[in-house]
């Protein structure tokens, strides 16, 4: 049972009280949202392939911490002044796609839960926490986040909020890395230079026609 007094949060201790019992079980742990997320290929083929000598992969936002002010935020509450000086350099990690070998997700969801519990702010975020976790010490010098040409998980809001014209005119200087390729024929969301479709895509329910092309295709 959850421990704590929110959901965002509380969802960790029951994974991480999981895992602890049973990640040997398994090889990986993929750690997705739900409610605006599709998988358009098998992500444990890309894990496969892409995360030794790895352990933990993150999605990367596009963006840098300091330049959305909402993240950065809650980045600051889950970390020291001098930490977040630091970690607010990064990309934005999203806490919605998270992945792993099953010993260092568990690791990680054990760390993520130890410190909402015993020190961090109950004002904190399950972003921010997720995004200092993922570039600090010990788990950055084991974690790697891709190129989005790379196809692991698009994180598309960035790129289709409100939509994707005003998208690119309101984000485009932020942008970290290539944007995403929507294919409005196929309905498929491809990583840029490789045209390959990416395993995870997640908030694809920004766009209205881009949610409705995804709802008619995956009905």
């Amino acid at each position: 049972a959850c421990r704590g007094t929110c959901f965002n949060t509380d969802r960790f201790g029951t994974v991480a009280d999981h895992l602890e019992r049973n990640y040997k079980k398994y090889r990986y742990v993929i750690w997705c949202d739900c409610r605006d997320l599709i998988f358009q290929s098998d992500p444990t083929e890309w894990l496969e392939k892409h995360l030794a000598p790895n352990r933990l992969v993150g999605a990367t936002e596009c963006f840098k911490i300091k330049d959305q002010a909402t993240n950065d935020e809650w980045v600051a509450r889950s970390c020291s002044p001098a930490a977040h000086a630091r970690v607010r350099e990064q990309d934005i990690l999203c806490s919605g796609t998270v992945a792993g070998d099953a010993e260092a997700m568990c690791d990680l969801f054990y760390s993520f839960w130890e410190k909402h519990r015993t020190q961090l702010s109950p004002e904190i975020h399950d972003q921010g926490s997720m995004s200092y976790l993922l570039w600090d010490s010990p788990f950055r010098r084991m974690t790697y986040v891709p190129k989005m040409e790379e196809g692991f998980a698009a994180t598309v809001s960035w790129f289709l909020w409100p939509n994707q014209v005003q998208a690119s005119e309101m984000f485009k200087p932020l942008w970290t890395d290539a944007p995403p390729v929507f294919d409005w024929e196929s309905g498929l969301v491809l990583a840029p230079n490789t045209g390959v479709p990416f395993s995870i895509v997640h908030q694809y329910d920004r766009d209205r026609k881009w949610y409705e092309l995804t709802m008619e295709k995956y009905k």
